[in-house]
């Protein structure tokens, strides 16, 4: 169980640094926007176009998704992966209030990781006979 919950928030991560990586090529952001203050970086915020904010979202639902799939894959049926977007979502959130973003986006905190975790609810999982955590067909 605890590997389960490990590998899921290892690979969430990684799909949400992967997607806002890649958003980040198409749509830079300076290089001292950390060392920003709050006023500055809402400006940047308003700038970055609507791609560069869905990408964003598609990188809290896609890890969402990612990390609690593995979770189902590798401890089972269950509700472990909830935990997973939890966690996404707790993330979402902090982001979107400690840097100021559209009121859109900070449903779309809640909504996106809420959505992958449905999502991944219904993948079916294929049937790999694993050393650990239990197994239920499909």
């Amino acid at each position: 169980m605890v590997l389960a919950l490990l590998a899921g928030a290892v690979l969430a991560f990684a799909a949400i640094v992967g997607i806002e990586a890649v958003s980040a090529q198409f749509f830079p952001i300076p290089a001292n926007f950390a060392s920003m203050d709050s006023v500055d970086q809402g400006e940047v915020m308003d700038e970055l176009p609507f791609a560069a904010k869905a990408l964003v979202l598609l990188g809290w639902g896609l890890g969402s998704a990612v990390g609690a799939f593995a979770v189902r894959a590798i401890a089972g049926p269950g509700r472990l992966g909830g935990v997973i977007v939890a966690l996404v979502i707790a993330g979402g959130l902090a982001t979107v209030f400690t840097i100021p973003h559209p009121l859109w986006m900070r449903f779309g905190a809640v909504l996106a990781p809420l959505a992958g975790g449905w999502i991944a609810a219904r993948v079916p999982v294929p049937s790999l006979a694993l050393p650990w955590g239990r197994r239920a067909a499909g």
